[in-house]
């Protein structure tokens, strides 16, 4: 039950909220609210935090896109640091053949890797990110955690990697292999949100 202040301090249940057209989002739809500076309630969608977070220039992203052959693989790699934030991760794959293993490790040692550039998302802000993104590591000792295997079938299809939250000074190491005949265009979609503690 969502729960409202009211002017004489007294708490009350939030039993409905009416929109212009006189609608009414029962309580049990009600996640997020706040009172404007006049007073009235004002109903929050979830990307209201989610802008938050993005204006606080605390929200990041990193693609990379290669034409990988039959059988051959493209590997990305994010490592992130000893920094009092956590890194709250996620992936979006596509590729122009489907055909496609994914594999996700949080791997234990790597050797060289291509940047691959991370860009804050707010792009008014100076905040970088203390995790850093590249491809084509070498000498990548992946370990025996898998954080995620998958597969994408056909080439409308999206593969998407829900949210994970990196540990500290830690590599995570993502392997794709097309497996369907002929140049497989891949494209990966990080994104990632620095944060401290979620209240």
């Amino acid at each position: 039950m969502s729960r409202v202040i009211l002017e004489s301090g007294k708490v009350a249940d939030v039993v409905a909220i009416y929109g212009a057209d006189n609608t009414a989002s029962t309580s049990g739809n009600i996640r997020l609210f706040r009172l404007g500076a006049d007073g009235r309630v004002m109903v929050e969608s979830p990307d209201y935090e989610i802008d938050k977070v993005v204006d606080a220039g605390d929200a990041f992203k990193a693609d990379y896109t290669a034409s990988v052959a039959t059988n051959a693989t493209l590997n990305m790699i994010w490592e992130t640091t000893a920094s009092t934030k956590y890194s709250h991760f996620e992936l979006d794959i596509y590729a122009s053949q489907g055909n496609v293993d994914i594999k996700l490790y949080e791997a234990t040692a790597r050797s060289e890797a291509t940047t691959v550039t991370v860009y804050n998302r707010n792009r008014l802000s100076s905040t970088t990110s203390s995790t850093t993104a590249g491809h084509s590591a070498t000498a990548v000792t992946t370990g025996s955690t898998v954080l995620h295997a998958g597969t994408i079938a056909n080439a409308a299809q999206k593969h998407e990697i829900p949210k994970i939250k990196l540990n500290v000074s830690s590599l995570y190491y993502l392997i794709l292999t097309p497996t369907c005949a002929g140049a497989n265009v891949i494209t990966v979609n990080s994104r990632w949100v620095d944060h401290t503690a979620w209240s």
